[in-house]
């Protein structure tokens, strides 16, 4: 019997190879924006349960206290202008909870008597913990989606936040939240204001809007964007020490233009200086929020102008509707 010609074949083509090359290509494309949204999933998960234990946190806190911790405390009072009086500020709302979310150690170095950023006791020379405890980063208080991170800090002191109380709603007047007639003390416009204020708080009695109905923690980037299509370029931020309260007088995700600066078109609002401080997030769409009641909501970026504002302010009397 005759033996048949054979050969053996000992690799691909080059048209083969490209063949297979191009169908990985294709597979990495289609899969890579599905891991993203996973990964972003899961971040934006987290940043959900971050909120809800912040809400449980303070309702804790209102056990104990009767009241929901205060935005910020100082020694006298809170002027306008260039009497700001920051240096006198002893404490805010995400340290009195810091028990709450365990850190109760570092809460317990603190001295509430002195500055918040005392390090000794200058009657007694002992150390305290006042400006160790504002320069830790506490994963509570960090979205994962954030890009400003748990390494960044504002003077290379003060750890950023992602989540701000709700400090002021919907009748009081634009400009920076330190410049509000509130912030000296006085209460005959409580209707309007947020759960916390300057060395004040509501109690959940005050909400007579109804506590699933008023926002009491929002998302903040922490920082001064310049422009929407330079989300992660900074202007300025703040850490723990400083903007701790956000309003409703800008819109969810806007900030505010520079001239020159920005081709977009940029919702200003109507308070360019708070522009860290509006409730923002780096999750497509809108925000997150913790309610009065411990719940959580996701708030588009679209909302209702009035209706976000309704949200902000305890007692306005204004139905609110569904969002």
């Amino acid at each position: 019997m005759r033996n048949r010609p054979g050969w053996i074949r000992n690799g691909f083509t080059l048209i083969e190879l490209l063949v297979v090359i191009a169908i990985i290509a294709i597979l990495i494309a289609l899969l890579l924006p599905a891991v993203q949204q996973a990964r972003e999933a899961a971040r934006r998960t987290q940043c959900k349960n971050n909120l809800k234990q912040i809400g449980l946190a303070m309702h804790n806190y209102h056990d104990v206290y009767g009241r929901f911790p205060p935005s910020e405390v100082h020694t006298r009072e809170f002027l306008a202008g260039a009497n700001n009086n920051w240096g006198d500020q002893t404490s805010n709302w995400a340290v009195y909870l810091m028990p709450y979310i365990d850190q109760a150690n570092a809460y317990n170095q603190i001295d509430f008597t002195l500055k918040y950023n005392s390090t000794t006791n200058p009657a007694t020379g002992a150390a305290v913990g006042n400006l160790d405890a504002l320069g830790k980063a506490y994963p509570a208080y960090l979205c994962p989606s954030n890009p400003v991170g748990p390494n960044q800090k504002h003077s290379g002191q003060f750890h950023i936040i992602h989540y701000f109380v709700t400090g002021w709603g919907a009748n009081e007047p634009p400009g920076g939240r330190a410049r509000h007639k509130w912030a000296i003390g006085d209460s005959s416009n409580i209707q309007h204001k947020g759960i916390a204020w300057y060395n004040g708080s509501a109690r959940i009695a005050d909400i007579t809007d109804g506590t699933t109905n008023q926002i009491a923690v929002g998302e903040v980037r922490g920082y001064a964007p310049r422009c929407l299509n330079q989300m992660a370029s900074l202007r300025d931020w703040r850490g723990m020490r400083w903007e701790v309260s956000t309003g409703t007088n800008m819109p969810i995700n806007g900030v505010h233009r520079y001239a020159g600066e920005c081709g977009d078109v940029v919702n200003e609002g109507t308070c360019p200086n708070c522009r860290w401080e509006n409730m923002a997030s780096f999750h497509t769409g809108g925000t997150q929020v913790l309610l009065a009641d411990g719940s959580t909501r996701f708030a588009s970026e679209n909302i209702d102008t009035t209706l976000f504002r309704k949200l902000g302010s305890i007692g306005d009397g204004g139905v609110i509707g569904e969002w």
